[in-house]
């Protein structure tokens, strides 16, 4: 009986033991590089021209992820941005809206009021007693 609650026991132990070291792993990381538009494959050139018509490519980057080559080109129309990923190869992979660029928030005019500000909408403040 002692022996079969053992073995339970370092069944579990080393359940455990593995269940930690495999949350541990890092996310694997990936190094991207700037390439120039003119750069880039025609399958890629020729994929961006037939499907995103009026969209103007703005950056391409190649994405090396352990020996794995891709590549990310960011295309823009009017206001629309998109990111397109391709494999070295040339095939299309994905698309991804791209995040809001960073630009400088506009200025806003402040408007003068004849009313004196109060903290509580409309109604003056009043002290307490």
């Amino acid at each position: 009986m002692k022996k079969i609650v053992l073995v339970l026991v370092l069944g579990l132990a080393v359940m455990f033991a593995n269940a930690q070291t495999n949350k541990a792993k890092k996310p694997e990381k990936v190094k991207k590089t700037t390439v120039k538009v003119a750069e880039l494959e025609k399958p890629i050139t020729d994929n961006i021209t037939k499907d995103y018509p009026g969209y103007k490519t703005i950056e391409a980057f190649k994405l090396d992820k352990k020996g794995s080559i891709s590549y990310q080109v960011v295309v823009k129309k009017d206001t629309s941005e998109q990111n397109l990923f391709y494999s070295k190869n040339g095939v299309f992979l994905r698309k991804e809206k791209a995040a809001p660029s960073k630009q400088t928030p506009t200025q806003t005019k402040e408007i003068k009021s004849d009313k004196p500000k109060t903290s509580t909408g409309d109604k003056p403040k009043t002290s307490k007693r």
